[in-house]
Formats: C-alpha cells, sequence, structure tokens
C-alpha cells in the first residue's frame, strides 16, 4: 500500500511539474544547419524524457542479448547436471 502512495506522488510531482512547465513563458530554440527549431518547455522536457526512456530500453535489449549466449550455456549445462544426478539416482536405487 506505501509503495502505491509512492507511485500516486510521484506522478502527481510529475504532472504538476509538467503543468507548472506548460504555464512558464519561453522555449528552447535549436539551430542546425541554420535553421532553427523553438519549442514550448514542457514539450522539451517531454522529448528528453522519452529520448532517456528510449535510450534505457536500448540499453536493456542490448543487455539481454548480449547475455543470452552465456545464459543459454548455462542452461545447457545445468541440464546436463540434472541428467546426471538423475541417473545416478537411478543407478543407485537400482542397486
Amino acid at each position: 500500500m506505501i509503495r502505491f502512495l509512492f507511485l500516486v506522488v510521484v506522478l502527481f510531482a510529475i504532472v504538476f511539474g509538467f503543468a507548472w512547465l506548460r504555464e512558464m513563458p519561453g522555449e528552447l530554440a535549436l539551430t542546425i544547419g541554420g535553421n532553427t527549431y523553438a519549442v514550448d518547455l514542457a514539450v522539451a522536457a517531454l522529448a528528453a524524457l522519452a529520448a532517456i526512456v528510449a535510450a534505457l530500453v536500448l540499453f536493456l535489449v542490448l543487455s539481454f542479448v548480449l547475455r543470452a549466449p552465456a545464459r543459454a550455456v548455462r542452461g545447457w549445462r545445468r541440464g546436463r547436471e540434472e541428467r546426471g544426478r538423475h541417473a545416478l539416482a537411478d543407478g543407485f536405487l537400482a542397486l
């Protein structure tokens, strides 16, 4: 219950922060190759947040893909050990 309340408080703080940014006057201007792009502060903050989330997801996917071979080898090794233990147990029971 405490975690849920903490989550609700954090979500309210985020919404309040974006509402506050929406009310603030000003804009973020970015010049690329002679072209100037201007956006509101709230849109810039949302774009930065989206970029951070995309980078995190990309990092997690790459981490999963790069660790998959080691995880597969570990699984195969455990399977062989389990089959070996099972064969030993069956052998001892047969004796």
